[in-house]
């Protein structure tokens, strides 16, 4: 029976090892997890990655200095796994335009801008944006495998923001490789920029933007 129990003990004592073992590792991840988190929050806080235009306006708006004003129309986007490249590449600079109320209160954040010297900055303003939608039976005319869909159609959004999203992303095709947009922008004559996963695009001219960054990039979007 002492042998039997001895026995039991070291088994016990090798899970035990295993499961510290493991809970360090998940201890690890956890620390890491949480800096990470940590440094983005902070990121977020400061408006790292924004202009100093943009920063200026929110930073009045959050003292009362300015009214009207909604937000960063990046900030307000979910964009699904997997599109982040492609939507930051098809929408670029437009993901820090800041959506104001009405053309009045865009004027007003525009002098105040003027006034500090402190840059400058694109406003939407939600009352009068005019956009034009991409017929709904335009994919149906591009019979083609890998190709995923408008922009405007793939990122979730609040309603009151459906027109910004669509003046960014309504005339943007996503699909999955080069391959494809190039087959996409032969089959279509309607003006429409495509990109792909992985960033290249096609602009509505034709003209092709492709290749890789040689510096780390880390929009607000990707973070």
């Amino acid at each position: 029976e002492l042998k039997k129990l001895t026995a039991q003990k070291g088994d016990l004592l090798h899970i035990l090892g295993n499961t510290q073992k493991i809970y360090n590792e998940i201890s690890q991840k956890n620390t890491a997890i949480n800096n990470r988190l940590m440094m983005i929050q902070e990121m977020h806080s400061n408006l790292t990655g924004y202009s100093e235009g943009v920063k200026a306006v929110l930073n009045a708006s959050e003292k009362g200095y300015l009214k009207g004003i909604i937000g960063i129309i990046g900030e307000m986007l979910t964009v699904p796994a997997g599109l982040e490249v492609a939507v930051d590449v098809a929408v670029g600079k437009g993901l820090e335009n800041i959506l104001v109320d009405d053309f009045d209160k865009a004027q007003k954040a525009i002098n105040y801008l003027k006034e500090h010297r402190m840059g400058r900055v694109t406003f939407l303003p939600i009352d009068s944006l005019k956009i034009r939608k991409v017929p709904q039976n335009l994919l149906e005319e591009i019979p083609l495998q890998g190709i995923l869909g408008l922009g405007s159609k793939l990122v979730k959004y609040d309603k009151r923001i459906e027109k910004p999203v669509e003046y960014l992303l309504g005339h943007t095709l996503i699909v999955e490789d080069i391959e494809k947009a190039i087959e996409a922008f032969r089959n279509t004559k309607y003006p429409l920029r495509i990109v792909s996963l992985a960033g290249e695009l096609i602009n509505v001219s034709g003209a092709m933007t492709g290749g890789i960054r040689k510096s780390a990039h880390s929009s607000p979007l990707q973070r």
